[in-house]
């Protein structure tokens, strides 16, 4: 759940934080960012041709505002494709149905065989989805330098803060997202991704497009905003209805 609100929490456990973790969440759910741990793909047949067998990182689908100068290596685009552009001709799979939130859900995809009869069923709204980690296939969301500070308009705390019931002597991971939203009229690039096959350690995710190849682009009405130096301050408030002043200097909240 995202809350645009101020969020006012008393920690009275022990506690491990972990910066950047909801970037690493993103990097699972949508493919972005996984140049920093690169994975082999190999050609798995079908579609338009399979991956190359070298290391090949994913490509970046949800929009990033790099903080503090701090960034990621992103994949280079094969010669004569922008960085705003894209290129695919590598391998792709049918999906249809609604996209799975979680392993409980069917994942509705299937690789298509030359030859055959489509693998897919009749009466369904059929994409194309072209894999992550495949040489042929590039793409790149919009990726952009902060300069100055940065404001913040959303916070996502991560489900183990949402949906667990800690003890006093949990350690408990936190996990923060930062978002900035688009200005309007101008979104950030953002492309709409499927989930094509698995779940953890061999989930596969790809760029969503029509049969004809016209891309499916994503809302891009926000930017999550990557930052290696986060610091999280944790105050008791003691009134329900607190005054507070954000000191700068000394990274804490002044007031009752």
């Amino acid at each position: 759940m995202k809350n645009s609100k101020p969020i006012f929490i008393l920690f009275l456990t022990s506690m491990l934080f972990f910066t950047s973790c909801e970037l690493n969440s993103l990097m699972q759910l949508n493919g972005s960012l996984d140049d920093v741990s690169t994975a082999r793909y190999g050609n798995g047949g079908g579609g338009g041709g399979g991956g190359d067998e070298s290391s090949v990182g994913n490509n970046l689908s949800f929009p990033v505002i790099w903080a503090e100068g701090t960034t990621l290596t992103l994949r280079t685009p094969p010669v004569g494709v922008p960085m705003d552009g894209y290129s695919l001709s590598g391998e792709w799979w049918y999906v249809w149905g609604v996209d799975p939130i979680d392993p409980s859900f069917p994942i509705f995809s299937c690789l298509p065989v030359a030859g055959a009869d489509p693998c897919y069923p009749s009466g369904e709204d059929v994409y194309k989805a072209w894999v992550q980690k495949d040489a042929k296939n590039f793409w790149q969301a919009s990726a952009v330098n902060a300069i100055g500070p940065t404001d913040i308009d959303v916070i996502d705390w991560g489900d183990n803060l949402e949906s667990v019931n800690w003890y006093l002597t949990s350690k408990v991971r936190t996990e923060v997202g930062l978002y900035k939203n688009a200005t309007e009229g101008e979104p950030f690039r953002q492309y709409a991704m499927r989930h094509v096959f698995g779940w953890g350690t061999d989930e596969l995710h790809g760029l969503q497009t029509t049969l004809d190849d016209e891309i499916v682009y994503g809302p891009g009405t926000e930017a999550t905003v990557y930052s290696e130096h986060a610091r999280l301050t944790i105050q008791k408030i003691t009134s329900e209805t607190p005054t507070l002043t954000w000191d700068a200097e000394n990274s804490m909240w002044t007031g009752n």
